[in-house]
């Protein structure tokens, strides 16, 4: 298996954040998206 460096690892994972309360807080889903996140829970 090759050595994967961190940048690829982050950008190929599926990011599931439990964000509750946040989630509801629309100013910070812009945040998310650009951190990876695949998923935002509430």
């Amino acid at each position: 298996m090759p050595v994967r460096t961190n940048d690829e690892l982050h950008r190929d994972a599926i990011v599931i954040d439990m964000t509750r309360p946040l989630a509801r807080m629309t100013e910070y889903i812009d945040w998310w998206r650009e951190g990876g996140a695949t998923v935002i829970a509430d």
